[in-house]
Formats: C-alpha cells, structure tokens, sequence
C-alpha cells in the first residue's frame, strides 16, 4: 500500500486525538460517579443510622466491582467502619489499601500504622513503619514537598510513642527503633523528621502546662476559700461580742424587745431551715451520682483486665470521660457543701445571738424564756460538717481532673486520624465536593 496523501495523515491525527480525549472524558465521568457512591457510603456510615452497618456493606460490594481495585474505596470503607466503631475491620480495610497494585497510596499507609498504635499494638506499628519509611524514601512519585510531608509525619509519630509509652522495655525499643529510622531516612531528612518531633513536643509542653495552671488555680482557690471561712468565724465572734455588749438594756426595754427579737429569729431561721434543705438534698442526689459513676468505672475497669488492646483503649477514653464527669460532680458537691457550711455558720450566729439575748433578759427580768428547739439541731448539724471537713482534708481530692492527665498519656492527642479532613480528601480526589458535617 502506498503513502497516505497529506490530507488524510492529517485527519487520522485529528482522530485519534477526539478518542483519546472522549477516552479521558469517559474515564473522569466514571471517577465522579465513583466519587459520588464513595461519598454515598460516606454519608450513611458518618450518620450512624440504625441500619448503618448493613448498608455500608451493601455500598462497599458495589463499589468494588466498579472502582478496579482502588484503594481509596477501601481506604473510605476503613473510616466509615471506624466511624461505627469496628476498629479491627478498620484495620483490616486500611492494610488491603496498602497492598493495591500501583502507586503506593499514602493516606491508607498512614491509617493503618495509625490504628496499630492507637491499639497499643507496638510490634505491628513498628513493622509498618519501617515498611512506610523504606516506601517514602525509594518513591519516584512523590514531589520533594510531599516526601518532606511524609516524614514529617513520622517524627510526630515517633514523638508520640515516646511520651506515651510507659513501660521501660517499650522505651528501649523505641530507641532501637529510631536509631533505624535514623539509618533509613538519612542526614537529609534529619530536619524534616525533627521538625515533626518537635511539634509533638509542643503539644504536650502546653498540655502540661495546661494542668500546672489548672493545678495552682484550684490551689488558690482552696487557700481562698479556707481564709473565707477562717474570716467568717473570727468576724461571727466578734459580732457575738459586740452583741454582748449590745444586749446591756433595762427590764423595760428588754420586755419591749423580746417579742421583737423572737419573731426576726423564728422568721430568719425559717429561711435557713428551707435554703439548708435544698442544699442537702442537691448534695444527696451528687452523691449518688457519683456512687454511680464509681461502680460504672469499676465494672469498665474489670472489663479491661479481660479486653484486647484495641477494646482497652476505648475503654480508657470512656472511663477518662467518666472521670472527668465525677470531677465536675465533685466539684459541685464542693460548693453545695460550702454553702451547706455557710448557712449553717449564720444559723449558729443566729442561735448564739438568741442564747445571748435570752440569758441576758434572764439576768434583767428574772424570768425564764424556753430556749428554741431547733437550736439544737443545727449544733447537730456542724458537728456533722465539722467530721466531714476534716474527713475531706484527710483525703483530699485530685484538684485536676484525671482526663486531663489521661490526656497528656494518649497517643491520640498527639497524632490523630481526622475522620472528616481525610473524607474531604478522599472526595476531592474523586472530584466531587466535600459533605458537611
């Protein structure tokens, strides 16, 4: 066959062009409609509706028969099954990410070291990290910026682990472990990979000094507040003196004054007798609240001993919840008591001042006044503060609460698997735009 004239070489270019890009059109339009069934699954399990699990699984069967083993599918499905709370099948769909042909797809390699050491499980998270860093360094694929990201990355981890880890033989693998990383990444990712640690450390220098503050502002106000009640019996004493004083008035007036003085008691010791009783049912129902909390943290404590280290870790974070929550109770049962003390300190004020005021009409007139039966009663009731004051000061209470510190302890804190920024990335890749929360 001879030559193609000039014309038809030139219309067989033309041609080929308008397939390949129909080819391209064709292909992005079969990333949005993936994209937009990603996104579909995304929706359903983010929501964590009542058939939830169910429907994800049915939307994920049929994403992999359209997405060709694409890894970002299975990486959307590990962060819908994190959401619903299934961490090890998370897991499990993250390490399949990471084993797709092609280009290694970095997100998922970074959720599965994640989930590793978020289970405690150091052995696999080690391993998975040098196998990410061996990765990170031979890639042709990633842009200088993108590897230094990587690494980066890496040092958070590594810092991470470090001031997590709490045992001594963890701590020596860690140092084993960063002396290879050390030997991987080489003096010229040295920077990268301390910048990273250094950012972790930053973190937790704020976070300790978070609880140092929170600690010497609890401090000052429990100083505070002893002086408060030191000031409030020294002045009641002085009062009753000066009322003594006071009281140094005639028969006549005495008589005048006594009906006088007997209805602003009974009235003023009324009102203290109702506000007392709110305040000590409001600390009965704190108590039994806080009963509750104490058996509820038993039981999750009981249940570690017997869990997996991925269960363990969430109960940690339920029973720091729960922690935090009896704090507050306690900090309010704190108050009610204070309150509870400074009603009763003006009802003995009062009760004192009547106990004055009737002796010394006794001495004036000569007669008898029978003394109020509910005097006694709130000498009842400060001997009985009196015993749980000194009780509180024999066992005082943590004055930060214990999810405050566990904080301070988690890996997570430090490093940590943004659920909703890793679904926008996914998304964006596919094309489509981001959901709401």
């Amino acid at each position: 066959m001879g030559a193609l004239p000039g014309a038809t070489k030139i219309a067989c270019v033309f041609l080929m062009l308008s397939l390949l890009a129909a080819a391209q059109e064709l292909t992005q339009a079969q990333q949005t409609l993936l994209g937009q069934q990603v996104a579909e699954m995304f929706q359903v399990g983010y929501a964590r509706g009542p058939k939830a699990n169910a429907d994800v699984q049915r939307l994920y069967e049929s994403l992999n028969k359209n997405s060709s083993n694409d890894p970002r599918v299975d990486y959307a499905h590990g962060l819908v099954l994190w959401r619903l709370l299934k961490n090890k099948e998370a897991q499990t769909e993250f390490a399949v990410a990471t084993k797709r042909k092609g280009t290694p797809y970095w997100p998922a390699w970074q959720g599965l070291i994640w989930t590793h050491f978020v289970a405690k499980d150091y052995d696999a998270g080690y391993a998975r990290l040098l196998d990410f860093t061996r990765l990170v360094i031979k890639s042709d694929e990633l842009t200088a910026q993108e590897r230094e990201d990587q690494v980066y990355w890496i040092g958070r981890v590594m810092a991470a682990l470090y001031l997590t880890i709490e045992s001594n033989q963890g701590r020596e693998t860690w140092l084993q472990m960063e002396k290879k990383l050390a030997d991987l990444l080489g003096p010229d990712s040295t920077d990268d990979y301390n910048s990273g640690k250094a950012a972790v450390n930053a973190r937790h220098t704020d976070i300790e000094d978070d609880i140092r503050q929170t600690r010497e502002k609890a401090q000052k106000q429990q100083a505070e507040l002893l002086e408060k009640k030191q000031s409030r019996v020294q002045k009641n004493l002085e009062d009753v003196n000066e009322k003594r004083e006071n009281l140094k008035k005639t028969a006549e007036e005495m008589k005048e004054a006594l009906a006088e003085q007997t209805a602003a008691y009974q009235k003023q010791m009324a009102r203290l007798e109702k506000d007392y009783g709110f305040v000590e049912r409001r600390s009965a129902a704190l108590i039994t609240s806080m009963s509750a909390l104490d058996q509820e943290i038993a039981i999750l404590q009981q249940r570690k001993k017997n869990s997996n280290n991925s269960t363990a870790n969430q109960i940690d974070q339920t029973i720091a919840s729960l922690q935090s929550q009896r704090f507050a109770y306690s900090a309010e049962l704190v108050k009610s008591m204070t309150a509870a003390d400074q009603i009763s300190a003006s009802a003995q004020r009062l009760t004192q001042e009547r106990a004055e005021f009737l002796e010394q009409y006794q001495n004036v007139t000569g007669e008898i006044v029978q003394q109020d039966a509910g005097a006694e009663k709130w000498k009842e009731r400060n001997l009985k503060q009196a015993a749980q004051l000194k009780k509180a000061q024999a066992n005082p209470k943590p004055v930060v609460p214990a999810g405050k510190i566990q904080l301070a302890k988690t890996f997570r804190t430090y490093v940590d698997l943004d659920l909703y920024a890793e679904r926008t990335k996914v998304l964006e890749s596919f094309g489509v735009v981001s959901l709401g929360k």
